[in-house]
């Protein structure tokens, strides 16, 4: 699935593109989490895309196991792109009451300690 088919997709169409790929997903949509019922809630999706837990900041050059003379240049910028969303989000939200963020595996890493 690519990620750019999901720019301004709904919840439901997310999961549903997702389960039509055989990936069984929960986006919280119209979730009830103890007293939080999720059905009103608007839902971003932000992909976990450059593998630095939503934290990184820098490039990184990795040397290909077999050709010592490959090597590929990555850029880590997961950081920039969690506060451009966040920037995002209080921009069009300006008057959000709550906002929840959540992730799986190393998609969620980062929440307790960069976003608290």
């Amino acid at each position: 699935t690519s990620m750019d088919n999901f720019i301004g997709a709904s919840c439901s169409e997310i999961e549903t593109s997702f389960l039509n790929d055989g990936k069984d997903i929960s986006a919280l949509c119209a979730k009830q989490i103890g007293s939080v019922d999720f059905a009103g809630y608007n839902t971003i999706f932000v992909p976990y895309c450059t593998q630095d837990v939503h934290v990184g900041d820098n490039f990184a050059t990795y040397m290909d196991n077999d050709d010592d003379d490959e090597v590929t240049l990555v850029g880590h910028k997961g950081s920039h792109n969690m506060v451009k969303t966040l920037n995002w989000v209080f921009k069009n939200f300006p008057r959000a009451e709550h906002i929840a963020l959540t992730g799986c595996s190393a998609g969620g890493t980062a929440l307790p300690v960069a976003y608290d």
